[in-house]
């Protein structure tokens, strides 16, 4: 059995507010369909966080369930789970036709693999579910969490894969926007990462996972295969000897990136890339001329340097570096989760959920129901 394996799609119109950068998302999970279809696969995961916001208008539902459909005239069944950033009592996807919500309903492959999942948890309830029946009954598990082996301790995790049942042979999991096939003792962990850039620090290349499942007791084979996406350029002031030199290699970088665009057949409105310029302080006059010069040619990001090792400054960068992601870190200086664990419960729900009224809604549920 095929299985073509995805999350993080974020179907939105736009990933910066304010920002004319559109139709990434759309592109890719398009390409996603015709992937499975030429891959003649069985079946498709989608890990999670495949809408951007649980309140959506009318174009990310609308490509979503086409690409659902298309799959379905093919004989190809969606499998499922939900991130915290779609999470809805009853998910949009399920409205298209050969889908199945892994929190609800297990996968029995016609080789007898058993696939489970659960839609984001926070840490209590993972680790309930990973103690259930249906956990220690799977050979492959989906999920949509931020793990300590992927981040530390940063975003407060809900999980490690020690968590995970000894029988599972695959955990394939959302949230993380990198792209990892990787070991764990006997564990294969599969991290397909976003399918388009949502941060300005994450990678433009962009991949999917194409699972093949034999017998049981055979490991799964596993290939990635690669989306055309949209490019980035990284530019640092400090390795460059003049203003001439750094203006130089951006013509050598924005001609790389419209070979790019050519080869790859990208849509005109992800033709243009991003373009970064990391700078110091004392060179605002050169990122004038700079942006002046360049406007038109790219999509301008500008950071100051840091002091922040490249490990450190990339796990910032993930986080996007938000009040909401500071006072996370912080949590616990300012609420006691030992002498007032309702208060830190209610806190840490809020601010690692993108929508803050649904989060409460969830919340007071889980402490009704408990």
């Amino acid at each position: 059995m095929r299985i073509l394996v995805t999350s993080d799609l974020h179907l939105s119109d736009r990933i910066w507010r304010h920002r004319a950068i559109e139709g990434d998302s759309y592109h890719s999970w398009h390409q996603i369909v015709d992937l499975a279809i030429s891959e003649r696969v069985h079946a498709v995961i989608l890990a999670g966080d495949v809408l951007d916001k649980q309140q959506n208008l009318s174009a990310p539902v609308q490509h979503l369930l086409e690409g659902i459909t298309q799959l379905s005239k093919e004989g190809i069944r969606v499998l499922y789970n939900q991130g915290q950033h779609e999470f809805q009592a009853q998910p949009w996807i399920s409205a298209g036709p050969d889908t199945q919500w892994l929190q609800l309903l297990d996968y029995v492959t016609p080789k007898g693999w058993v696939i489970s999942g659960c839609d984001y948890q926070n840490a209590d309830n993972l680790q309930t579910f990973l103690k259930s029946f249906r956990a220690k009954a799977a050979d492959i598990l989906v999920c949509h969490q931020v793990w300590k082996d992927f981040m530390g301790e940063v975003g407060k995790p809900q999980g490690e894969f020690a968590d995970i049942p000894e029988n599972v042979k695959l955990l394939i999991t959302g949230d993380y926007h990198e792209h990892i096939c990787q070991q764990f003792g006997k564990l294969t962990v599969l991290s397909p990462g976003s399918t388009h850039m949502r941060s300005i620090s994450e990678p433009a290349d962009c991949f999917v996972f194409l699972v093949e499942l034999g017998a049981r007791k055979d490991k799964p084979k596993i290939k990635s295969l690669e989306l055309a996406t949209r490019r980035r350029i990284w530019l640092l002031t400090k390795n460059f000897k003049s203003e001439a030199e750094l203006n130089n290699r951006v013509k050598i970088e924005l001609e790389s990136a419209r070979e790019y665009a050519e080869a790859r057949n990208l849509p005109e409105q992800l033709r243009m890339p991003l373009l970064q310029l990391v700078h110091h302080t004392d060179e605002n006059e050169l990122v004038t001329r700079f942006q002046v010069k360049w406007d038109s040619a790219a999509h301008l990001f500008f950071k100051q340097a840091t002091n922040r090792t490249t490990e450190e400054e990339s796990v910032v960068d993930y986080l996007d570096a938000s009040d909401r992601v500071n006072m996370l870190n912080c949590l616990e200086q300012f609420v006691d989760p030992q002498t007032k664990p309702l208060s830190h419960s209610l806190a840490l729900t809020l601010l690692q959920s993108p929508d803050v009224e649904e989060a409460l809604y969830r919340w007071i549920k889980e402490q009704t129901a408990s």
